[in-house]
C-alpha cells in the first residue's frame, strides 16, 4: 500500500483523503474500491509524484499523474518537482507505446487557487496521460483559444503562477503548448478527446466512472511490471 509522505492533508480533496488511506472520505475508495474489492490503484510511485488509472477512463491505458502533496496545478509546484516529472511523463510515453502500441497525449485543467479551476473538477494537481494516436490541435474548439507554446515548465511559473487558470496539452511529438481563455468549460479537453472519438456519451467521469477499463489497465500494466521486472518506486 503506497502512502504518502506528506504531513499536512488538505481535507476535503479526494486525492490526499485516497494517498493519506482516509478511506471513508476519498472518492476513489467509496465509490469504486471498496465496490470492486481493489485494494489500490497506484501503479507507480516516486518522490513527488503517483501515477494511477483515471476514474472516468474512456480507453485503456487512461493514466493521471499525480502530486503526493496538495498543490492547484503543475505550474504551482515547487520546481524541484520538475525533474521527476520529465522522468516520469518519458518513461510512460514508452511504457505506453510498448503496452498498447499507441502514442500519448498529455494535458491539464490548470488551476491557480481553490477558486479559479481552470476547467477541472479537483484542484490538486493531476496531468492526463491519455493513448491517442491523433491531433488535437486541429480542432475547432481548440483553434480559437490563444496558445503558447513551451518547452519546459520552469519557464512559465513565473508568468501564471497565482495569476491566471490556464489548460496544458502536449501532442503525440512532445510539442508543448498552454491556452488561456476567459471562460474554460469543465473536463474542457475530456469533452474534446471524446468527440475526436465518437464517444461524446463517455467524456464526463461524474456519470462514467469506467470501472471495467480501470481494471483493464490495473491488470494490463502490472503483467507487463512483472514480465519486465519493473518495480513501483520508479
Amino acid at each position: 500500500m503506497i502512502k504518502s509522505t506528506i504531513s499536512e492533508t488538505v481535507h476535503g480533496c479526494s486525492f490526499c483523503m485516497e494517498f493519506n488511506q482516509m478511506y471513508k472520505e476519498s472518492f476513489f475508495y467509496k465509490n469504486i474500491a471498496c465496490l470492486y474489492k481493489l485494494q489500490e490503484r497506484v501503479l507507480f510511485s516516486t518522490k513527488y509524484w503517483v501515477v494511477v488509472p483515471s476514474v472516468g477512463s474512456f480507453v485503456p491505458g487512461y493514466l493521471l499523474i499525480i502530486t503526493k502533496k496538495h498543490y492547484f496545478s503543475v505550474l504551482d509546484c515547487p520546481e524541484d518537482y520538475f525533474e521527476e516529472l520529465e522522468k516520469i511523463i518519458s518513461f510512460l510515453g514508452s511504457l505506453i507505446e510498448k503496452v498498447y502500441n499507441k502514442k500519448t497525449i498529455l494535458f491539464e485543467h490548470g488551476a491557480v487557487n481553490d477558486r479559479l479551476k481552470g476547467g477541472c473538477c479537483v484542484d490538486h494537481t493531476h496531468i492526463h496521460v491519455v493513448p491517442f494516436d491523433g491531433e488535437l490541435l486541429n480542432n475547432d474548439y481548440i483553434k480559437v483559444l490563444s496558445r503558447k507554446k513551451f518547452e519546459r515548465f520552469t519557464t512559465l511559473q513565473d508568468e501564471y503562477q497565482n495569476k491566471k487558470d490556464y489548460l496544458f496539452y502536449q501532442n503525440n511529438f512532445g510539442e508543448r503548448f498552454i491556452f488561456e481563455n476567459d471562460v474554460i468549460v469543465s473536463q474542457f479537453f475530456r469533452q474534446i478527446l471524446c468527440q475526436e472519438l465518437g464517444i461524446m456519451n463517455k467524456w464526463d467521469w461524474r456519470k462514467n466512472y469506467g470501472v471495467d477499463i480501470i481494471i483493464n489497465t490495473i491488470n494490463s500494466i502490472t503483467s507487463y511490471k512483472k514480465q519486465n521486472q519493473l518495480i513501483t518506486n520508479l
